[in-house]
């Protein structure tokens, strides 16, 4: 199965609510950084301009799911997965 596709990101940060409640996460100039457990991994901002909830392509959202490990839970809430 391919990468293709794109999650908004509010919908990642109600995924890790629900899947990783203690998660952190800061915006930084480039990119969020995103910390669960002993790990960290960072999603990018978007596109210039307005980033309210910009579209994350869904190879960078699996690669934080099989990091922190949360796989099934993140099934359920995100069903592009």
């Amino acid at each position: 199965m391919g990468s293709n596709g794109t999650i908004p990101l509010k919908d990642i940060w109600r995924m890790l609510d629900m899947c990783a409640p203690e998660h952190r996460k800061k915006k930084t100039d480039h990119c969020w950084r995103i910390w669960f457990g002993e790990h960290t991994t960072k999603l990018p901002l978007g596109e210039h301009g307005k980033r309210e909830n910009p579209p994350t392509q869904i190879g960078h959202v699996r690669h934080l799911v099989r990091l922190f490990e949360i796989d099934e839970c993140a099934r359920g809430c995100l069903p592009q997965l």
